[in-house]
């Protein structure tokens, strides 16, 4: 019988050290050789080498195969087997995926249950409370769990982006109120950022014509002061600001240069011009008459000529008489 294995020609020879076939030396034991060392202490030697060998094999196939069929069969009866308090059972069995064992008074063990997953926190805040309102949804969830945000402007107000402060995260819709993300394995902080929603500014004349009309800007937020002026061209003059959306109140209505506090909404103003009201002439006052030529004066009339005096007298002063006043 041949109990060896040539590596070279695949064949099996009967020498041990040399192949019949390619004379190479590269010479293995088969497995018929150890099943000779094995049962050769039991066989008569009476029997025939290789006819020994062959029935020995038949015998081992044989004794596999019933064992094999046992097995089956004792998994397939204990599968539906009714228990029995007391007493003591080892049946392994399969149902779909699960692999059960039932044990002492037929109570089964299941697989442990795998690990709760771990929970993470996601925590939302709004630099400015008065401008809006945000949350979350689920509050809190496992590793790959998608998480829902919602930001709701108040009025005047309109949601401008999300910035999250985990770099474990990716937002999608960073600009929209309504955003989403899957959740890592870590917590979560995300801040939600809202602005002063912006209005529209439009300044129109009454007629083209008649001049121009402006504002100092397009666009403004809520309880913003617009400034706006107007032109007139030659030969017509500004006469007052009319509103016609938006119920702002003008400043001096009448002024080209004026202004009003910006609401929530969309704003319309015209700027009205007029033709100038004609000025009446003055009246110019008549020029009085040219008075007739005033006639030179006459000569003066000489005077006649004055006598000359003769010069005075002197006066004789009276010799005082000695009498009795003297003494």
């Amino acid at each position: 019988m041949r109990l060896y294995f040539c590596k070279s020609c695949k064949q099996k020879v009967a020498d041990e050290y040399k192949c019949d076939f390619c004379g190479s030396t590269e010479i293995k034991k088969t497995s018929g050789y150890y099943l000779e060392k094995l049962l050769k202490p039991f066989l008569k030697n009476g029997f025939d080498h290789y006819k020994k060998l062959k029935f020995a094999r038949l015998i081992c196939s044989a004794i596999i195969i019933i064992f094999v069929i046992l097995g089956v069969a004792i998994i397939v009866s204990t599968s539906h087997i009714e228990p029995v308090p007391g007493e003591v059972y080892t049946v392994f069995y399969v149902f779909g995926d699960e692999v059960f064992r039932v044990r002492r008074n037929f109570e089964p063990m299941l697989p442990p249950e795998p690990s709760q997953p771990t929970y993470h926190n996601i925590t939302l805040n709004t630099p400015y409370l008065d401008r809006g309102s945000v949350s979350v949804r689920p509050s809190s969830a496992s590793k790959g769990s998608p998480i829902t945000l919602f930001a709701e402007p108040r009025h005047g107000y309109e949601f401008y982006f999300w910035e999250s402060h985990s770099e474990y995260i990716v937002i999608e819709n960073l600009y929209l109120a309504n955003a989403s993300f899957l959740i890592g394995n870590h917590d979560v902080a995300i801040s939600a950022h809202f602005r002063p929603r912006l209005f529209d500014i439009i300044i129109d004349v009454s007629d083209s014509g008649f001049g121009d009309a402006g504002s100092r800007v397009e666009q403004a937020s809520h309880g913003e002061r617009v400034e706006i002026f107007a032109y007139a061209n030659e030969e017509y003059e500004f006469y007052r600001w009319r509103v016609l959306q938006g119920g702002v109140t003008v400043g001096d209505p009448y002024s080209n240069s004026t202004f009003f506090i910006m609401p929530s909404s969309n704003v319309v103003v015209v700027a009205v011009f007029k033709e100038p009201t004609p000025v009446p002439p003055t009246p110019t006052p008549p020029t009085p008459a040219p008075a007739p030529p005033t006639p030179a004066p006459a000569p003066p009339t000489p005077a006649p000529p004055t006598p000359e005096s003769p010069p005075p007298t002197p006066e004789s002063t009276p010799t005082p008489t000695p009498g009795r006043d003297q003494f």
